[in-house]
């Protein structure tokens, strides 16, 4: 099974937020929680995952024999006399149900990283990041003015907002998931409008083509 990396933000270098999709939106919430102040640190990175391969199985054996000593009597043979051909097939059946079971009620997580890569760090205080995200904030509150409201406006900002696109980091993600929502919820205007806003998820499509 493949890992996923996630997308992970900190202020500290020691307790890390997340996860986030992109490392655009790692940038995004952290310049915002923090204020856009201090250094901003990102990394992608895997969960640890517990380790459930813990059992002995000579340990288990022992244990298994002073639980039920009545049973063997005094001239009874315990079950250490029997020579086990495959010990480690009892291992891994004990550590598969622990993990099934730990997995089923939410209890087969960690704190810590597994593997981590792309790491970077951000003074949040230079003026080409302070200006970056003020640009995608006066974009989504255009954007939001214009969803839903029925005059020439709307054709205005989605054109724009094609126009500055590449611009926008994780805005995009924040302005195609509120036109869905508006669509599906009836409420993005009139037909033209609906119309106008499908220009902007056609156009993040065809963006999202041409990188892959």
């Amino acid at each position: 099974m493949t890992e996923q990396f996630d997308w992970w933000y900190s202020n500290n270098e020691e307790s890390y937020q997340g996860p986030c999709g992109s490392r655009e939106e790692a940038i995004s919430t952290g310049f915002h929680e923090y204020g856009g102040e201090g250094w901003l640190y990102i990394v992608e990175a895997t969960q640890a995952v517990p380790g459930t391969d813990i059992f002995d199985f000579d340990r288990v054996l022992e244990d298994f024999e002073e639980r039920n000593e009545e049973c063997w009597g005094e001239d009874g043979q315990p079950i250490s006399g029997i020579e086990f051909k495959d010990k480690r097939q009892l291992e891994n059946m004990l550590s598969y149900t622990l993990r099934n079971y730990l997995e089923r009620n939410g209890a087969l997580r960690s704190w810590s990283f597994g593997q981590t890569r792309n790491a970077e760090t951000i003074n949040m205080e230079a003026g080409g990041w302070i200006e970056s995200f003020s640009f995608q904030s006066i974009m989504i509150s255009a954007f939001r003015y214009a969803l839903g409201r029925k005059t020439y406006v709307v054709s205005e900002t989605v054109g724009v907002l094609i126009d500055q696109w590449d611009r926008l980091g994780h805005a995009q993600d924040i302005i195609l998931k509120e036109i869905q929502d508006a669509i599906d919820a009836g409420t993005s205007g009139m037909e033209m409008d609906v119309v106008q806003w499908m220009k902007i998820q056609a156009h993040a499509e065809e963006a999202k083509n041409a990188k892959s």
